[in-house]
């Protein structure tokens, strides 16, 4: 009987007994057991032997198994040669021990050489090394040994069955499965073998080491370099080399000097010195600013400096002052923290709200639709922003390019309606252009503009308080920026001519 015929039959016969299909690896894994006691051990686990079905397929198995293992005896002829002469035989002899060290050469050769390469090997470029390896190709480029149950790690036959590399739970193929549920001493044997086999994770135990090693030096080793960042001089809170504890710091620090510079009028102080001529800002003074610190320090040592400028001779000059007064109030003073001549170029120029409403610089601002348009019919009366300005007088309206769809449109147009009642509003709102001007009036923050304006519709930090709308009829295509800036001479020019007819 030939193999083939043998696992036939057997897929036969256990499909009928096993009421299931059975496939040829379970018949061809019958065949490869080498005694007929593990035959009997492995068929009693999978069968019933009180059946008597059960009992005479595995009568049957056990005589075919037998008869398939038995070897064929062979009546061998013996024939005599005839003879030949003596100097063929020695010629065929030297012939032969000549192949032979020909032979046993080539084999010395190749145990030197170490195929690094698997027996796959389309491509040349997949190295298989001896034993087993933690491996990362996922059974792309190694065969598939199966899959860990317990972490899920897809294991090839680069990194071999055994103890999972993640999680130490057994893996191992499908054919050494079937083996270990035999619990026979083969079994056992190819458990503790398994068991036994460890991955070569020298290297990376090695490279974890030299990593704790240098966080360790890290964390505690002396401070030996040092940063120079000169945006730290500006508070940046977006600095990449302060810590979170720092950060903060510094985000008080710009909260301060912001609330310092743009807060209420109402808070501050001024000391003003008749004789002197003089108009003191009082203030405390900043200890968070060592540059600041260190010129007030590096300027205590100057000399006072009078200004010619400031003299009248109507008044006696033989006045005394006293120093320690004077020591006390050149740190915040304007006069005495500029050397001598840096303010005599500006010192008589007149900059006050009422001239820069009397003037016309050409700067603009960019505001979405419908913002715009509404802002320069007069229904909407300020506008919020997020940062301070200290301009006064005509402001130019520019609208952005971005256009507005008809829900935000409505959605404006609703809350207008019922803030102030029936208003006609524009059919269009043009994007793009430059539309007309309005004059700023002031520039308040949020709890001076609740003060004034208990109803008030705005909520941002800072609102403009807007005053003279004026909506050109020709609108000039411009592309606009971040914040307030100036416009280009030429559409300034065509833009007040236009103005002055809208006006006329």
């Amino acid at each position: 009987m030939t193999k083939q015929e043998f696992t036939q039959w057997i897929c036969e016969k256990l499909s009928a007994i096993l009421q299931f299909e059975v496939q040829n690896d379970m018949a061809e894994y019958i065949l490869s057991m080498q005694s007929e006691q593990d035959l009997d051990e492995y068929c009693r686990s999978l069968l019933d032997i009180k059946s008597p079905v059960h009992k005479q397929f595995l009568l049957d198995l056990k005589k075919r198994y037998k008869l398939f293992n038995q070897k064929p005896t062979s009546s061998v002829l013996i024939t005599r040669l005839p003879q030949q002469n003596t100097k063929t035989q020695e010629n065929e002899e030297k012939i032969d021990t000549d192949k032979k060290q020909k032979k046993n050469a080539s084999k010395s050769k190749n145990k030197k050489y170490v195929n690094m390469y698997s027996d796959e090997g389309l491509n040349r470029q997949e190295v298989f090394l001896k034993g087993r390896h933690k491996c990362n190709c996922q059974a792309s480029k190694h065969g598939l040994i199966s899959n860990c149950l317990s972490c899920g790690r897809i294991v090839c036959k680069q990194e071999g069955s055994g103890p999972c590399v993640v999680c130490g739970e057994l893996v191992c193929s499908n054919e050494e499965k079937l083996l270990l549920n035999c619990n026979n001493n083969k079994s056992k044997e190819l458990y503790n073998r398994l068991i036994e086999q460890s991955v070569n994770v020298n290297a990376d135990n090695k490279a974890l080491e030299h990593r704790n090693k240098l966080l360790e030096f890290d964390r505690t080793s002396a401070k030996r370099t040092t940063v120079i960042d000169d945006q730290m001089d500006y508070y940046s809170v977006n600095s990449g080399w302060l810590s979170s504890k720092q950060r903060e710091q510094m985000h008080q620090k710009e909260e301060e000097r912001q609330e310092k510079k743009h807060g209420s009028r109402k808070t501050k102080k001024i000391t003003i010195d008749f004789a002197g001529r003089q108009v003191y800002e009082e203030d405390k003074e900043s200890d968070d600013d060592n540059n600041i610190s260190s010129i007030n320090d590096s300027e205590e040592t100057q000399p006072v400096i009078i200004n010619d400028h400031l003299n009248n001779p109507l008044i006696k000059m033989d006045l005394k002052f006293n120093d320690d007064a004077i020591k006390k109030i050149k740190k915040h003073s304007v006069y005495f923290n500029n050397p001598l001549g840096q303010h005599d170029q500006g010192f008589n120029r007149v900059q006050d709200a009422e001239l820069m409403l009397m003037t016309d610089p050409g700067l603009c601002l960019s505001m979405h639709q419908p913002y715009a348009s509404l802002l320069l019919l007069n229904i909407k009366n300020n506008e919020g922003r997020t940062w301070f300005t200290p301009h006064r007088g005509r402001l130019w309206i520019a609208s952005t390019a971005k256009k507005p769809s008809q829900e935000d449109i409505n959605e404006v147009e609703t809350f207008y309606k019922r803030l102030k009642g029936d208003i006609t509003f524009p059919k269009k709102y043009p994007t793009g252009c430059l539309m007309g001007c309005v004059n700023i009036v002031d520039c308040l923050s949020h709890e001076e503009y609740i003060e004034q304006f208990p109803q008030g519709e705005n909520d941002s930090p800072f609102i403009f308080i807007c005053e003279n709308p004026i909506m050109m009829s020709n609108h000039f295509p411009i592309k606009g920026q971040h914040k307030i800036f100036k416009l280009d001479k030429k559409i300034h020019n065509a833009a007040q001519k236009c103005l002055m007819k809208e006006i006329s």
